[in-house]
């Protein structure tokens, strides 16, 4: 009779426990949470490419081409391509680094860099960029020299001078890819100099 009584008494209390509402959560506890230092919000070094734009000043600008300046020459191929991106989201600040990068001994880093410099840095700093690509397509890496090609007719009428030496390459180099990409630089640099266009293929050229 007593173990009864004792057990009636727990289910009691467990139907009452049961039955009782739970307190609604404050709206205080669905904030969140403050940024810790280290991470993006408070530390200048943990900032991505897309945060970057120009909304930090330039103290901040020219740390961060810094830090992501020494990152370019890592080891690790997604580090340095991660560090050239970045460097290129950031304008003048991260040029230098990308203009260090494009003659660095790595194929990758050249590439990378170029493909990362925008054009108003790769046409503003001509003087500079424009003799890099030049020896670039010579490069024995099919890559760069495709990547060099592509860029050169930006330069528009500067570049001018060198549309015998691109077509040379449309015609010869020994990589498809290459070829292709001298083909529509060829026509690039030709509609930069003349405002006309070619069309039709290699063999029977026209202009309009």
């Amino acid at each position: 009779m007593r173990r009864e009584v004792v057990l009636a008494i727990c289910s009691l209390a467990l139907v009452s426990g049961c039955s009782r509402k739970t307190p609604p959560m404050k709206m205080s506890a669905l904030k969140a949470p403050a940024p810790r230092v280290g991470t993006a919000a408070t530390d200048p070094d943990a900032l991505s490419a897309a945060q970057l734009g120009n909304a930090a000043s330039p103290p901040i600008q020219t740390k961060m081409a810094e830090r992501w300046g020494e990152r370019l020459t890592s080891s690790n191929p997604t580090t340095a391509s991660d560090a050239a991106a970045a460097l290129g989201a950031m304008g003048e600040y991260g040029y230098p680094y990308l203009l260090k990068g494009m003659q660095d001994s790595s194929e990758e880093l050249r590439i990378a860099c170029m493909k990362s410099m925008h054009v108003s840095q790769l046409v503003a700093h001509q003087s500079d960029t424009m003799p890099i690509l030049i020896e670039m397509l010579r490069d024995p890496n099919p890559g760069v020299r495709c990547a060099a090609v592509s860029r050169l007719p930006w330069y528009g009428k500067s570049a001018g001078k060198y549309m015998q030496f691109v077509q040379a390459m449309a015609n010869n180099d020994p990589d498809a890819s290459v070829r292709a990409a001298a083909a529509l630089a060829v026509n690039g640099l030709y509609e930069a100099m003349t405002g006309k266009v070619i069309t039709g293929g290699p063999d029977d050229p026209k202009i309009r």
